[in-house]
């Protein structure tokens, strides 16, 4: 009874979170022929900024947090005709929804992601928390939505309830255009292949963590921004879905601000006159982005001192709480020679300033990543090639839209950028590198003989494939889990796996408890929790303010 108790929550949640983007839809007068998939991922970016806002006002935020939830279940059902939802989505839900039943989480998930999660839940903002735990300035938004999933009974094991749903509705919203009776040969195969790789991919919730998430947001954006390519009219409902998905992605993982091009790319189809027409009639929705982006840094600065952590240029040094400079340089240069080296290896540098100084780097990360590297690079040419025998083109499309030529230049400065910088397929690389293969294939099968009939066909049988293997590969891992002995051992069925440990609290003065644990890892221990002992806390406010001891 437990596991359908859990499973039907599920299932519910997901459509209370298409219903947040029926309401985001209204709010903003978006009347683009919209799937539940789309409306879905605007309905978790809508959630995310109230649990930015939420979290200044709420303590325990778990009634709250239902009380919205079903604010969205009922707006979702009052607008069901509307919705016009297909069987075959119905269908596609309970497939991916496999996943869900898992025991081992992102190695991440314990470390801080539950922990910031939990926070989140069960207090208010706590300026200066990168003082209790370095790990805690790195900002997610993921970690945010998180909380909005803290219910009551079910506490915290809701929590990967939101890496999933982006899965689903990316899923959703691809498969809606590719059988869609007016399409485009070339975004249609777009989809098609970007949803191949990520489905047969990505079947391991595990492998979310926050970074997936966030390229698989930039992946429906770009789908849209080739739809406007190719539209004989420019779809303003289109325009504000871009822009509201790329910030959403900017805010799961900092790195992405480079895909704000794509809104510039977006308005540059506009031309600045009708830009400046756009901005002047959705001053409310524009408005709406702002507060979005603004909230954002707001939550940054009163975490760790900085706009944009580890960036010490966005740093204020005048704050109580601010991390030092050389902390954040020095964060920095870790979080880069990690990628470049590190790689989940456990290659380990003492001087990262000699290591970064030039591209010697390059022959350890070969030897230590290229591997895994290259394991994602033969999956991509496989279904290159099976999709070339597939649809067997007798000409490549060579009339291309500027702003599509324009996208695939953007795309291999961001791949030089990301190799130079973050070589780890996690931060961003996959999107890059499946986008620029979509995006060429594309070009190469959109002309074909085949009739109609056949290519959907072919379609049909490719992604019905892709979610048997999808669904094979989580049937393995589920039966190997529960039969998993030691650490992770599936012993709370459906509930991912949470290890108890023994910790202390603290009070850093004026009745501000920490959490102190004997082992390195927090897990759920009561919120927040860190390493750092040298602290004090006092009020400002209202709100907790954690400093260190000078």
């Amino acid at each position: 009874m437990e596991t359908i108790f859990f499973y039907i929550t599920f299932i519910i949640l997901i459509f209370s979170s298409i219903g947040h983007g029926i309401i985001f839809g209204k709010l903003f007068n978006i009347k683009a022929d919209l799937n539940i998939g789309t409306y879905g991922l605007l309905g978790l970016a809508n959630l995310t900024l109230i649990s930015y806002i939420s979290v200044f006002f709420f303590e325990d935020k778990s009634y709250f947090n239902l009380g919205l939830l079903i604010l969205g279940i009922s707006y979702f059902f009052n607008n069901l005709k509307n919705v016009n939802i297909k069987k075959y989505e119905i269908l596609v839900i309970l497939l991916l929804s496999i996943a869900i039943f898992i025991s081992k989480t992102h190695d991440d998930f314990p470390f801080y992601h539950l922990q910031q999660s939990l926070n989140f839940s069960l207090n208010k903002i706590y300026i200066g928390l990168h003082n209790l735990d370095f790990f805690y300035s790195y900002h997610s938004s993921i970690l945010y939505l998180n909380s909005i999933f803290y219910l009551p009974y079910f506490k915290y094991n809701l929590f990967n309830f939101p890496n999933l749903f982006v899965l689903i509705f990316f899923t959703l919203t691809f498969i809606n255009y590719i059988f869609k009776k007016k399409n485009i040969n070339l975004i249609k195969y777009f989809c098609l292949f970007a949803l191949i790789f990520v489905v047969t991919k990505f079947s391991r919730l595990s492998e979310y963590g926050t970074d997936l998430a966030g390229q698989l947001v930039v992946t429906v954006s770009i789908f849209y921004l080739l739809k406007i390519f190719y539209s004989k009219k420019i779809d303003i409902s289109e325009i504000k879905i871009i822009s509201f998905l790329i910030i959403f992605s900017i805010t799961i993982k900092t790195y992405f601000i480079f895909y704000l091009f794509l809104i510039l790319l977006t308005i540059f189809t506009l031309s600045y006159k009708n830009s400046l027409i756009f901005i002047k009639s959705n001053k409310f929705f524009v408005l709406y982005l702002f507060s979005f982006i603004s909230f954002f840094f707001i939550l940054n600065i009163l975490t760790s001192g900085c706009l944009v952590f580890p960036l010490a240029e966005t740093c204020f040094t005048n704050l109580t709480w601010s991390m030092p400079l050389n902390e954040v340089n020095n964060y920095n240069k870790w979080f880069e020679a990690w990628s470049k080296s590190l790689a989940g290896t456990g290659y380990i540098t003492e001087n990262y300033t000699m290591f970064l100084s030039d591209l010697s780097w390059i022959k350890i990360w070969l030897n230590n990543y290229f591997n895994k590297y290259f394991e994602t690079i033969l999956l991509l040419l496989f279904i290159s090639i099976i999709l070339l025998l597939s649809f067997r083109p007798y000409k490549i499309q060579l009339k291309l839209s500027r702003n599509y030529l324009y996208l695939i230049i953007f795309l291999f400065l961001i791949l030089i950028f990301w190799f130079l910088k973050h070589p780890t397929l996690r931060y961003g690389g996959y999107v890059i590198h499946y986008s620029l293969f979509s995006l060429i294939i594309s070009l190469v099968i959109s002309n074909t003989l085949l009739q109609k009939e056949v290519i959907n066909k072919r379609i049909k049988y490719l992604i019905i494939l892709s979610l048997i293997i999808f669904v094979g590969k989580n049937i393995n891992r589920i039966n190997f889990e529960l039969n998993r002995e030691g650490e992770y051992n599936y012993n709370n069925f459906p509930y991912f796996y949470n290890k108890m440990v023994q910790y202390e609290r603290i009070d850093l003065g004026n009745n501000i408890l920490v959490t102190f644990v004997n082992s390195d890892v927090c897990w759920s221990s009561p919120p927040p929790c860190g390493g750092n002992k040298n602290l004090v806390g006092k009020f400002k406010m209202g709100y907790k303010v954690i400093n260190r001891k000078k």
